[in-house]
């Protein structure tokens, strides 16, 4: 969706791309920010 949000996110947790959770909790960062971006331009 927004290829800033995740350049963003990637570039915070490029430290610990090798970590399984640290994954997982980047992605959904990055849903969750998606989803709140996407309420956003509806209103």
């Amino acid at each position: 969706m927004n290829e800033n949000i995740s350049k963003y996110l990637d570039e915070i947790f490029s430290s610990y791309e090798d970590v399984r959770t640290v994954r997982e909790l980047k992605e959904e960062m990055l849903q969750d920010l998606q989803d709140k971006l996407e309420e956003k331009r509806r209103f």
